[in-house]
């Protein structure tokens, strides 16, 4: 899906540089709020000006970043904020100052001032530094919490939230995904994952990049599900976007020729799944009612897990 050009960030013009409205943002909705995420690139050392400008004319206070700056032997992200021994970093006229850094095991929390024409403000960077190099993490528990943890900081803040990875779609599409199912999960007894993503992708093209990333929202669901408790009412996940059921077969054929053969087994796996099982409420189980839709992913497939075993699912494909 091409994204509309009617959430394009713009950023405001130079007159005397065509073209100096653009950034590589869009604006995306939230699970109640329209315009609620901005996505974009993460910065690049000819864009961390633009990057820098855009977070002061929308005067956003929370940032997300869920890469490493430097991850397969190359630079993924240009670090945008002071290093330890350089607490004032200048991009133009803003002058960035880090006021506070908190690490820990699966993420960094930092508070940076911003500073420009006389003015300031502050913003927290939130970044998550335990998605691997290669493929989704094999446990989705880090995540759900630095989800929970982001939405908790954010408290009655009405600004967008900045998200960012490397190209500004595939992790971060999971976040603002999970961010989305986090909240839905509280008011109702049913996801539409495929719904979801459909929808994210008509904002911003590629969104929850790959087939990995795609399975791995479903671990977290699981995991999110957990959570709550065994006495969670029964979970339906209804793929109900284009009102029409196809066959997980559909999409073993289309992976086919890809000699990835995690792709295949996670394929069969998901088959196995939905076969029709008993289910027993309090047994710490969920029932599953999966109506499956393709989805295009023509990106490299990267599979390093499946999902757990402890789905009890029925489905139309048993």
């Amino acid at each position: 899906m091409v994204k509309d050009n009617n959430n394009r960030v713009k950023l405001i013009a130079d007159a005397s540089i065509p073209g100096s409205d653009y950034i590589n943002a869009s604006y995306v909705s939230g699970y109640l709020c329209p315009n609620e995420f901005i996505a974009t690139q993460g910065p690049l050392p000819g864009t961390v000006g633009d990057f820098w400008r855009m977070v002061w004319e929308t005067r956003a206070k929370t940032l997300v970043m869920l890469t490493q700056c430097f991850e397969k032997g190359r630079i993924r992200c240009h670090q945008y904020w002071p290093e330890d021994n350089k607490p004032v970093t200048v991009f133009g006229d803003i002058v960035i100052t880090k006021l506070m850094e908190d690490v820990q095991i699966d993420w960094t929390i930092r508070d940076l001032k911003i500073e420009r024409h006389g003015d300031c403000m502050t913003i927290r960077q939130c970044n998550f530094t335990a998605w691997p190099e290669h493929g989704v993490p094999e446990n989705s528990t880090p995540l759900v919490h630095f989800v929970k943890l982001v939405r908790a900081s954010r408290a009655h803040d009405t600004t967008p939230m900045i998200v960012h990875c490397s190209a500004g779609v595939g992790r971060t599409g999971v976040f603002i995904a999970l961010d989305h199912l986090t909240q839905h999960i509280n008011d109702h007894d049913f996801v539409d994952i495929y719904g979801l993503v459909a929808e994210l992708r008509s904002e911003r093209m590629c969104m929850v990049q790959n087939l990995a990333q795609y399975i791995f929202l479903h671990q977290c669901v699981l995991d999110l599900l957990s959570s709550k408790g065994n006495n969670q009412l029964i979970c339906f996940v209804n793929y109900s976007a284009l009102q029409k059921m196809d066959s997980l077969d559909a999409m073993e054929a289309e992976m086919y020729e890809n000699s990835n053969k995690k792709v295949k087994c996670i394929i069969s796996l998901l088959k196995k799944l939905m076969k029709p099982c008993p289910l027993r409420r309090g047994d710490g189980k969920f029932n599953l009612h999966i109506w499956y839709q393709t989805l295009d992913f023509k990106n490299e497939i990267e599979v390093q897990h499946s999902l757990r075993h402890d789905i009890i699912g029925t489905g139309p494909f048993s």
